[in-house]
């Protein structure tokens, strides 16, 4: 059920279609539905997008980062067995408009280029990705009225879903842990309803890994994130300094910027999975790429696996699954990256010429039993169904 209202005036072509003739001539206006725009199949292809639930879960993130208003944020994820909630106090928050944009499918309004969710379909794909529905209950900065939507089965219907005209919600239907955000405040709470069961979401897990793609974010202040009522420490990757002398590195080239630092990682005092080896890229303090080398081959001795940096980029635009930049590949991109390699040479060479082997972490020993175990069990399989291979004299 939907309490909302909308404004009347949102855009004229949308009045033009909602006002009726009277005998007199005069006119008069009434209250738009909200209707879902819905298309099947581009739900499907923005779902497709996401290769685990992180991925989406992180999406929910990046809208408050986005109407922060410049504001210091709350972000709350709760991980229940019947729902998913992602609950954001501070900022911008959402009200008619914001909602009647959230219910399009395949359009958006204008967003700022530098906006971190840039294509306003995140939200919406990573509900469905994550569970069967969604509902959302939310107020404007500035307002005293909250509005809740609720979309039990996204993409089990056949019809766009007509949600009705919006009402405000009535003050006793807010749950009690919403009522004291200030009216100066926005707030956005998305519940995903029905969860499903494969996502095997695990709140340490998800902790360190938002401690990783947001630890900028978490260090100056822009945001507090928790998980299951447990705080996100950011990451701060541990650096043999003592060993490699960090590297500062600066690239421009037409229009695109590069900056940041590399050195020599620490593995064995990283907690849990340590780092890809390479380059971090960060966009707005967002960690978009992890263990980027520019074409460079990595492969040539095992003590390039302690190489790590990170880099700020600038003029670059994220793609849709924030895993890569739409430039890389341009001419411009490959420039910049020869530019960056050349200045970390430095740590390169004291890397390739310490001819230390491979440091072997509990990590890495984890990973090869699995390894292990699951080439053991494949091959018992194929011994069992007597399966051989021909290779030939």
């Amino acid at each position: 059920m939907l309490y909302c209202a909308l404004c009347l005036n949102r855009h004229q072509d949308t009045m033009k279609q909602q006002q009726h003739s009277l005998p007199n001539g005069e006119w008069h206006t009434q209250a738009p539905n909200l209707v879902e725009s819905f298309n099947p199949a581009i739900v499907l292809a923005l779902m497709s997008q996401y290769d685990n639930a992180h991925e989406a879960l992180y999406e929910l993130v990046d809208n408050a980062l986005d109407y922060s208003m410049g504001q210091k944020l709350q972000v709350r994820v709760d991980l229940l067995d019947s729902v998913i909630a992602v609950e954001n106090i501070g900022g911008r928050g959402m009200g008619p408009e914001e909602l009647a944009d959230f219910v399009s499918w395949g359009r958006q309004s204008k967003r700022d280029r530098e906006a971190i969710g840039l294509y306003g379909q995140g939200a919406k794909s990573a509900a469905a990705y994550l569970g069967r529905g969604y509902r959302v209950l939310c107020k404007r900065a500035g307002c005293v009225q909250w509005y809740c939507i609720e979309d039990p089965d996204i993409i089990g219907k056949s019809a766009p879903r007509d949600f009705g005209v919006l009402k405000p919600l009535m003050p006793g239907l807010l749950p009690s842990d919403l009522k004291s955000v200030p009216e100066s405040v926005g707030a956005v709470r998305i519940e995903i309803l029905e969860p499903r069961s494969e996502l095997a979401l695990a709140p340490e897990t998800l902790r360190k890994e938002m401690g990783r793609v947001y630890g900028r974010c978490l260090g100056d202040g822009r945001v507090k994130l928790a998980v299951c009522g447990q705080p996100v420490e950011p990451f701060d990757a541990p650096m043999d300094k003592d060993a490699v002398a960090i590297a500062q590195l600066c690239a421009e080239a037409k229009g695109l910027r590069m900056h940041g630092w590399c050195g020599k990682l620490d593995r064995d005092r990283c907690t849990g999975k340590p780092p890809e080896p390479g380059l971090a890229l960060f966009w707005r303090g967002r960690r978009i790429v992890e263990g980027t080398w520019f074409g460079m081959n990595r492969f040539q001795k095992g003590s390039l696996a302690s190489f790590y940096g990170e880099l700020t980029v600038e003029g670059c635009t994220p793609n849709l699954k924030k895993a890569a930049f739409i430039e890389q590949g341009s001419t411009n991109w490959a420039n910049l990256g020869r530019e960056i390699l050349r200045q970390a040479e430095p740590v390169l060479d004291a890397l390739r010429g310490t001819g230390d082997p491979q440091k072997i972490t509990q990590w890495d020993r984890r990973l090869a039993r699995t390894v292990q175990q699951e080439l053991a069990t494949t091959l018992q399989e194929m011994l069992d169904r007597e399966i051989v291979w021909d290779i030939g004299p």
